[in-house]
Parts: structure tokens; sequence; C-alpha cells
């Protein structure tokens, strides 16, 4: 029987995790992280075998140190994958910051467009030369202000019954294969420097491929039924936090999370938004509805030719909306809503959900 850790003690390392795997070393990785993971799906108990799917990235795609004499990079990772991930943390406290913002001058603004243009993200290289939006300074009077935008919670889950892990969604390989090829080119990765990137091309193997996202649907199953162990979950459900310098001297929070959960997420999001979009428009159209966003401007834009003196329109912004709302509210409703759908009794009702 494996020894489990009794607690989970899981930090970012600080090293440089390559974009691009080399195609010659993409089927040991595929492998290597095929079985990590399924290490983790046999045995979810087992804290040791999450702290080496954390690590994994760190291990298997960090940059190999210069010594002077070229090293090859294709040949150093399927050395790594040949022996065992160690899951040790790194004693550091932060990683490098996402290269998302303009920090520097014009060369490393020329840095940044030309990786995103490598990467295939034209739409992002685009946005780099029209935005002004700078990482704000490493201060405790920024430190605050983003506690002040991140409150405690009040929500204290409770553990799930056997009725709530039956009606557990679960995935196909096919779902999970589409939702890795939704992920926009060039996405970040999280706090392990794991990218989606990496996921398309590993998953996009001919001989280890499938094995990958097989082992990828298995946890991603587990992770939907609420299998992850709770002290696992504080660290893998949560993710980077950015604050981004806004013209009014306040910040704005940028959150990256684990490719891995935001995978499941991906997943979840999906199979609900079809279901649950009836239940939000026409009051809320920027869920589920194709081309919300776009058909409110134009209707608002219609409106304001029409409008007579005695119309009003209002815009309303709410200050940190989305960190001020109870969850607990929201898992309710979700939850209802939900277990509406998974009780229908008519065949043809059943057929929709599944």
């Amino acid at each position: 029987m494996p020894q489990l850790a009794d607690s989970f003690d899981w930090s970012p390392g600080v090293n440089s995790i390559i974009k691009f795997i080399p195609k010659s070393s993409r089927n040991a990785c595929a492998t290597s992280l095929a079985s990590t993971i399924r290490a983790v799906v046999d045995h979810p108990a087992d804290l040791n075998r999450w702290l080496s799917l954390l690590n994994w990235a760190r291990d298997i795609l960090s940059l190999p140190t210069r010594t002077g004499k070229k090293v090859s990079i294709a040949s150093t990772i399927i050395k790594r994958t040949a022996s065992t991930p160690t899951a040790a943390p790194l004693n550091c406290v932060c990683i490098d910051p996402p290269d998302r913002c303009k920090n520097g001058g014009s060369l490393q603004l020329s840095k940044l467009i030309s990786s995103k243009v490598e990467e295939g993200n034209i739409s992002g290289a685009v946005r780099f030369l029209m935005s002004d939006d700078s990482i704000a300074v490493v201060s405790s009077d920024n430190l605050t202000k983003l506690q002040s935008k991140h409150p405690d919670g009040s929500y204290v889950p409770g553990p799930l019954s056997v009725e709530d892990i039956s009606l557990a969604l679960c995935v196909t390989e096919a779902e999970v294969r589409s939702a890795i090829a939704s992920f926009p080119a060039g996405s970040s990765g999280g706090p392990d420097g794991l990218r989606p990137q990496h996921l398309k091309v590993l998953t996009g193997c001919k001989i280890s491929g499938p094995e990958l996202t097989a082992s990828l649907t298995a946890l991603v199953n587990l992770l939907l039924a609420g299998k992850c162990p709770c002290a696992v979950a504080k660290c893998f459900f949560g993710g980077k936090l950015i604050a981004i310098k806004k013209d009014n001297g306040d910040v704005r929070p940028i959150v990256i999370g684990f490719v891995m959960r935001r995978l499941a997420s991906k997943l979840a999001n999906s199979f609900g938004l079809t279901r649950i979009s009836s239940s939000l428009c026409p009051t809320q159209i920027g869920a589920g509805v194709k081309g919300g966003c776009e058909a409110a401007i134009h209707a608002t834009r219609r409106f304001v030719e029409d409008m007579s003196e005695d119309d009003v329109i209002v815009k309303l912004d709410f200050r940190n909306a989305f960190n001020s709302l109870h969850r607990d509210d929201i898992f309710k409703e979700v939850q209802k809503i939900y277990l509406s759908f998974c009780h229908m009794s008519t065949p043809h009702m059943a057929d929709q959900l599944y």
C-alpha cells in the first residue's frame, strides 16, 4: 500500500516552462503525463500522486540549465520522462508573471508580439499593440487592494450525498477532445506551467495521444464527481492572481487557473449553458445565447435612434460584482435546475439531457 501524505504542501516553481514541445519527444511526454494522471485516478486519496501531477510540467518541460555546451531539449525531455518525477515542492513563493501585459520598452513589446504571432494568437498580438495595460508593482498597498476584492466566502460545502454523486456529469473522450481544441491559441498556463497548447499537441500524438485523452477524461469525471480531496482542492481550484494597473489608481485582478481544472470547467459549462439558457434569456443574454452581446448592442442602438425626449437609458456597472455574490445562492439555484433536468420522466426530454 502506498504511504499517504497527511498534508498537501505545494508551491509553484520559478522554472521557465517551454511553450513548444519538440515533436520527437511528444509521444514520450504524452505517455508520461497519461501515466501520472492514471496514478491519481486510481488512488485519488494519495496526496503524493497529486503532487506528482502538479509538478509534472516543472519536472518534464522546464528549460535545461545552460552549461556552456549545446543541449538537445528533445533528448533531455525524453530522459526526464524515463525517470520518476519527484513530488517534492520547491521552496519558492512566486513565479514569473504571464506575458499578457506590457512592462518595459519597445524591445520587450516587440518580443511579446513576436511570441504571440509564433503561437498563432494574432488577436492577442493586436491586443498588445492597442492596450496600455501593465502589471502593478509589488507593494503592500496593492496587496491590500487585491485582498479587498477577494473577501472570504461564507459558503461552506457539505459532504456529497450518494444521490449527488450518482447524478454527477460524466463526459466522453470526444467531448474532452473538443474542449481541448476550443482553448484559444496562446492561452496562458496555470500555476504549474502546463499550457492548453501542451495538451493540444500531446493528445494529437498518433501513438500515445489516445491514451492521454482517455486519462484526461477519467480525471475530468473524477473532478466532476467531487472526488478531489479537500486538501488538494484548495490549491487545484485556485490560480495565480495578477494585478493590472487601472487609470484611476486601482487594480484589476486577473486569475489564471490550472489547465486541467479549466478543462473540467469548460465541459461542465458546455453541458449547463445549452440547458439553462432558456432560464436566463431574455433577462441575461450573455451566456448560452449565440450573438447575445451583439444583439444587445444593436437593440440599444435602435432604441437610441428611436427614443423620445421622455425615454432614458441607464447603464449600471457594479463594483467587484462577481466577487461580491454569495456562492451558496448560486450553487443552490444551479442544483435546483440541474435536478429538474435529471428527474425528467419523458424519454424525449431525457434524450435532450444526455
